[in-house]
């Protein structure tokens, strides 16, 4: 039997021997955590929710830029759809802007050739009986602060003589 009686705390399930009637003391298994344990675990809290908010933020980043290049590709296909369906021998060029802060400009023009090109040799481009002519068609859309985004799509297109006359 100890010198010290041992009882239980009613409510608080903390068990406590007292020495004298007025003394208790928590014996060692039952004990709390101590100061430096706590700032410790709070200090890796802290620092994986610095990590975890670091990760969203950058996400939300990629995915307004990612929505910013998808914007830009529909309006370069939209304004290549344009390009395609126009007709004449003649040099295009048109610029505009949308609300959404992008702007575009559309180009086409005959394309140039050298006696090198492995796409339309100028000896074939430039033959006085050749019934179609090769068009260079660019559209490119720019938008952020000072334009420092761009998309450009790139294509050529084949028109036949009677339909660059009109």
């Amino acid at each position: 039997m100890s010198l010290w009686p041992s009882r239980h705390c009613l409510g608080t399930g903390l068990q406590v021997r007292s020495r004298a009637s007025n003394s208790l003391r928590l014996l060692p298994a039952e004990r709390g955590f101590t100061l430096l344990e706590v700032v410790v675990a709070l200090s890796i809290l802290v620092i994986c929710m610095t990590v975890i908010m670091r990760i969203l933020a950058g996400s939300t980043r990629v995915a307004a830029v990612s929505s910013d290049y998808y914007t830009a590709l529909q309006i370069a296909e939209s304004k290549m759809a344009e390009l395609r369906v126009l007709k004449g021998s003649a040099t295009y060029l048109k610029t505009g802007s949308l609300e959404a802060g992008f702007d575009w400009v559309a180009e086409a023009y005959p394309y140039r050739s050298s006696a090198s090109d492995p796409v339309l040799p100028a000896a074939v481009a430039n033959h006085p009986l050749a019934a179609y002519q090769l068009f260079q068609l660019e559209v490119t859309v720019f938008w952020g602060s000072t334009h420092k985004r761009e998309y450009q799509l790139s294509s050529l297109q084949l028109r036949a003589d009677d339909e660059t006359e009109r």
